[in-house]
């Protein structure tokens, strides 16, 4: 062939052609390029490992065996400098100082690569609006379920208030004349109302706080006061099960900027937790401490403790982790959920450590002077 026409062919493959040309050195490491390359894999080629390009879903390119091989050709996929991922039927040659690699565009190869990727882009698609769909037939059911509960709880509280009412007014009048088992059937009457009437505050507490309405009225609450109206519900609970409350009370004059009620609501949750999963003659400790900026009321069991896999959903409502109940003292596993609830709202939060077969330590975090913001509203002085 004519040197000149050589020169000419060389130069139209090195300059003008749609086709790749790499020389690489031993390791793979490319040392000159065409300007076709260039375009594709971007100026800053020259230096860079030939694998930085290669997308080799199989693993299987390796430039010495594929250039001892008979002279053939393979397809492989190189991405360019944009990201783009595109197709090249490439050849592999053996030279003095490397490889010679040669590749052409594989067009029908990028079709239907192209094609996949509208597929794909297509049932991506598809798949966010039976997402978006299938979340907002979830919302409305949730709205559905909170109304519910909110409903069912408040048409249940009354004549359960006036069943535990008539029950109390019957063991003050009557007891002394009633025989050992009516006075246990009317013991029962009350226990079981009792749990009824907190189950139905959880639900009613549970509907408010799923539909963003929790707001706590802060007020100066006294801890002192709390741990009163704490005392006077979980103290008769303590001792049908046989279990000891020991508190730690050298804080409880501190004085909070908070919702008495709602802070008495998560308190009562976390230690009457602490008293239904303990066995008889065990004890529970309630510890008080507090610092310029937080008040922190911890609740230690001597019951079970938690599995670790339960840990990370302890919080959610209807979780019922901890060690098995029995049937009378299983409940619907809000309380913890609630009082999480109660401690965020209050810009606070709850933490727990527990260790499996030895117990669980609950402790309750509040801001002494939490910062008010667009939920809040102050009642009183603060």
């Amino acid at each position: 062939m004519d040197s000149n026409l050589q020169h000419h062919i060389s130069a139209f493959a090195w300059q003008t052609a749609p086709m790749l040309v790499l020389c690489l050195d031993p390791e793979g490491i490319i040392r000159e390029r065409n300007v076709y390359a260039n375009l594709h894999l971007g100026e800053d080629c020259i230096g860079k490992h030939f694998d930085r390009y290669l997308v080799d879903f199989t693993g299987t390119f390796r430039l010495q065996e594929f250039s001892e091989e008979p002279a053939g050709k393979r397809l492989i996929n190189l991405q360019s400098a944009s990201g783009s991922i595109e197709s090249f039927s490439v050849e592999v040659r053996r030279h003095p100082s490397g490889f010679l690699l040669l590749g052409k565009p594989d067009w029908e190869g990028m079709e239907v690569l192209q094609d996949r990727v509208l597929e794909l882009n297509r049932d991506l698609t598809d798949l966010g609006r039976s997402l978006h769909k299938a979340n907002a037939e979830l919302k409305e059911l949730n709205k559905l379920k909170n109304q519910f509960l909110g409903m069912a709880a408040h048409d249940l509280r009354k004549p359960i208030s006036v069943v535990l009412a008539y029950a109390g007014f019957l063991q003050e009048e009557l007891g002394s004349s009633l025989n050992q088992e009516q006075v246990l059937y009317l013991q029962t009457i009350l226990d079981t109302t009792t749990r009824m009437e907190r189950l139905v505050d959880q639900f009613l507490t549970l509907s408010i706080i799923e539909t963003g309405r929790l707001r706590p009225e802060l007020q100066s609450v006294s801890v002192h006061e709390v741990m009163n109206g704490v005392r006077s519900v979980t103290d008769l609970l303590a001792r049908r099960k046989g279990v000891e409350v020991k508190v730690d009370d050298s804080a409880s004059a501190v004085v909070l900027s908070a919702d008495p009620s709602l802070v008495e609501q998560a308190v009562v949750n976390l230690v009457s937790n602490a008293i239904e999963h303990s066995r008889e003659g065990q004890t529970v400790w309630i510890s008080l401490q507090y610092d310029p900026q937080e008040f922190r009321l911890g609740v230690r069991d001597e019951a079970g403790g938690i599995p670790a896999d339960q840990l990370p959903t302890l919080f959610a409502p209807f979780s019922s982790g901890k060690t098995k109940k029995s049937h009378a003292q299983r409940g619907t596993g809000l309380g913890l959920a609630i009082t999480r609830a109660i401690a965020e709202a209050h810009r606070g939060r709850i933490e727990v450590q527990s260790n499996w077969g030895y117990g669980s330590f609950f402790e309750l975090i509040l801001p002494i002077h939490p910062q008010p913001k667009g939920s809040f509203t102050r009642k009183g002085p603060a």
